[in-house]
């Protein structure tokens, strides 16, 4: 009789343990699943404020003539592979996962670094007034 007062809390043990281990799993699932949706949405968040926010800079400087400047302070998010600027008017953002987001301004807008430095080097972006004309 003794022995099997063991057994069956020895197997009390092992269903509790159990119930607990299937209730632990799958709210790992989901809290990793919910965190990993959070930092593909804040990412967005934060390049859609960087690429609007370049393009918007970009547009008042031209709109107020030289000698305007002015500085953006950006903090480029993960997941950023490359940036380019498409016929002077589309800054595109090259994302890792093969994505790209383009923000189109309705002013010229260049650079004067290599494009291949461009994400490695940006704390700040300084946006100048050098011309006068809009070109078509």
């Amino acid at each position: 009789m003794a022995m099997r007062g063991k057994s069956q809390a020895s197997m009390e043990y092992l269903l509790v343990a159990g119930l607990i281990i299937l209730v632990i799993l799958p709210s790992i699932y989901i809290f990793y699943s919910y965190s990993h949706s959070s930092n593909e949405e804040i990412r967005q968040s934060q390049l859609n404020k960087i690429g609007w926010g370049i393009v918007d800079a970009a547009e008042k400087v031209y709109y107020l003539g030289g000698p305007s400047k002015t500085t953006f302070d950006v903090t480029m998010p993960e997941g950023i592979r490359k940036m380019e600027i498409w016929c002077n008017q589309e800054l595109v953002f090259f994302l890792a996962d093969g994505s790209e987001i383009s923000f189109k301004s309705i002013v010229n807008i260049t650079t004067e670094i290599p494009l291949k430095y461009q994400i490695m080097m940006v704390d700040a972006v300084i946006i100048l007034q050098k011309k006068t004309t809009l070109l078509d």
